[in-house]
């Protein structure tokens, strides 16, 4: 599967893995406004608190769907060139190759190719951009947990071998 990316520039690998990346992280802006929202104190609501809160959840989610614009924008770019680079491979095997008809050449470079576009590269990176999300949430699952445990280890109240 990681040999589809022979096909691709460095430029568009690159922008590919760094959509993807992105896309994981995308799960975890909504807890920010959220997180942001239950720590409004009711008992000073005031407008000025209520015009920095909506300012807050604003910016958060302008930037939550400006990364979701570029991983798609990412998302296409790679179908597009992946098509095009492998269509083009193909497009000069064929030519070599005298066994096939020319209506099974272009049926190869027309209905083949859209088929394995729609069956296999676009899961291909909806499983990838999945894989990737799930990462990013366990890796920052994890980093919390460990910050918990750091916090706790750290504190002075807790002793872990306190002979009484």
């Amino acid at each position: 599967m990681i040999n589809i990316f022979k096909y691709l520039d460095k430029k568009t690998k690159y922008l590919t893995i760094i959509g993807a990346l992105a896309n994981g992280g995308l799960a975890l802006g909504q807890p920010l406004v959220v997180a942001k929202a239950l720590s409004i104190d009711q008992n000073n609501l005031t407008y000025s608190s209520i015009w920095k809160f909506a300012l807050f959840g604003f910016s958060v989610y302008f930037a939550l769907y400006s990364l979701m614009l570029f991983c798609n924008h990412a998302n296409n770019v790679f179908r597009r060139e992946i098509h095009m680079n492998i269509r083009t491979a193909l497009f000069h095997k064929l030519m070599e190759d005298r066994e096939y008809s020319e209506d099974e050449k272009i049926t190869m470079l027309t209905q083949d190719m859209e088929f394995l576009g729609d069956n296999f590269f676009e899961r291909y990176m909806s499983i990838s951009c999945w894989g990737f999300g799930a990462l990013i949430t366990a890796i920052y699952i994890i980093t919390q947990m460990f910050y918990w445990v750091l916090s706790l280890f750290s504190s002075r109240s807790y002793v872990p071998f306190h002979n009484s």
